[in-house]
């Protein structure tokens, strides 16, 4: 997989964890009345747990396939294994990745919320209710958390960069890494024949002699 594709199940946990952080924050508020006597929430919070552990699962594929992706281009080298996998989730890759992340946890939060209200109730509520809190409020909160939750997530991968190599090397099998040093490899050897100027030496022998080439 390509170092986008990877990128993708990133944006993918973060914004699921993002959201099961995000949405009872903006509902707890709503339901003790920060915003008005008007109705925000279903007060169910059934979408939290499915929505935490999809983000857990997304950041776990996102690990392995970057520790598949990192090891294939850098082999056995650990200095360039580690500053590849630094420089994978930097403060600026990030910042550029926060759009993607937002406008995914906004659509998951629309399909879980309007899940969990035909799930609980039977039916949809319309209208914003799915937001969880007036649409400005619940997108700025949407909106915080998203960058909070990506750039810790960015750290903890990062921080995850020495372990994870101890981890492919523990798993990579021996014969595997000893075939890779290069002081271990069989050196090749071929038939060099002998120089012309030593046919006459092997012809006073008596004795038939090979043949040699003649230009």
């Amino acid at each position: 997989m390509s170092r986008s594709g990877i990128r993708i199940w990133f944006c993918m946990a973060v914004a699921f964890v993002a959201l099961a952080l995000a949405d009872p924050l903006t509902e707890a508020a709503s339901n003790a009345g920060l915003f008005g006597p008007g109705r925000y929430t279903d007060h169910s919070h059934a979408d939290v747990f499915p929505a935490l552990l999809a983000g857990f699962l997304f950041f776990t594929l996102h690990f392995v396939l970057r520790a598949r992706f990192v090891s294939r281009h850098c082999e056995d080298r650990p200095q360039a294994w580690l500053a590849a996998w630094t420089r994978a989730l930097d403060v600026k890759t990030v910042a550029l990745l926060l759009p993607a992340i937002f406008a995914v946890q906004i659509g998951a939060l629309y399909v879980t919320e309007t899940s969990e209200q035909w799930v609980v109730l039977g039916h949809g509520l319309g209208g914003t209710v799915w937001f969880g809190a007036p649409v400005l409020v619940s997108l700025a909160i949407h909106a915080t958390l998203c960058a909070a939750t990506a750039f810790a997530a960015a750290r903890i991968v990062r921080s995850l960069a020495r372990p994870a190599l101890r981890f492919v090397q523990f798993v990579t099998p021996p014969a595997a890494r000893l075939a890779r040093e290069p002081g271990l490899s069989l050196r090749r050897y071929r038939f060099a024949p002998a120089r012309l100027e030593f046919a006459p030496i092997v012809c006073r022998i008596g004795e038939r002699a090979p043949p040699f080439g003649v230009a």
